[in-house]
């Protein structure tokens, strides 16, 4: 009967931290529309987020021969597709300044702590790239990770960003 009991608590607390996690899934993608849009209509710019995806996720060293309007161009095709078979990019853009801004979602399998049942975990991945020409290097900046899988998913897109964006030029 304790046995019972307590299997029967531990479904339930899965199953709370499941819900959880799909409603911050949810509400994470309604921000994420509404701030597109946002960009999209020039409610926003870029450097608006500057403090709120404060934190250097990654730096990366620039090529002599660099050229910002490649980069740009390359970014916004970023848009609206896959990379590495984990990150939607939803939108991307780097405006004339050198400020960018990718937004994505990372989905990943995971095991909740509850049980042995395998489910998709899925992830903001939001980043902001700041352009420092004079000293040839390059910031990916993102808000605080939510652990460790959160992080190394910032740390994957923001390699994928300057491979895709920028290593592609040289």
């Amino acid at each position: 009967m304790i046995k019972l009991a307590i299997a029967a608590v531990v479904l339930i607390a899965g199953g709370v931290a499941w819900l959880r996690m799909q409603w911050a899934v949810e509400k994470n993608k309604k921000t994420a529309g509404k701030i597109i849009d946002g960009l999209k209509n020039g409610t926003y710019d870029a450097g608006s987020f500057e403090e709120s995806l404060g934190m250097t996720i990654r730096k990366k060293q620039l090529t002599g021969d660099f050229d910002q309007r490649l980069f740009s161009e390359r970014i916004s095709e970023l848009t609206n597709n896959k990379l590495l078979d984990k990150f939607k990019i939803d939108y991307a853009v780097v405006e004339s300044n050198g400020r960018g801004i990718v937004i994505a979602e990372a989905a990943i399998k995971d095991v909740l702590s509850a049980g042995s049942k395998e489910v998709t975990v899925t992830y903001p991945c939001w980043l902001y790239l700041q352009l420092d020409n004079d000293n040839q290097e390059m910031y990916f900046k993102s808000s605080m990770p939510d652990g460790k899988d959160h992080h190394h998913l910032l740390e994957d897109i923001s390699d994928v960003v300057y491979e895709r964006c920028v290593v592609r030029q040289a």
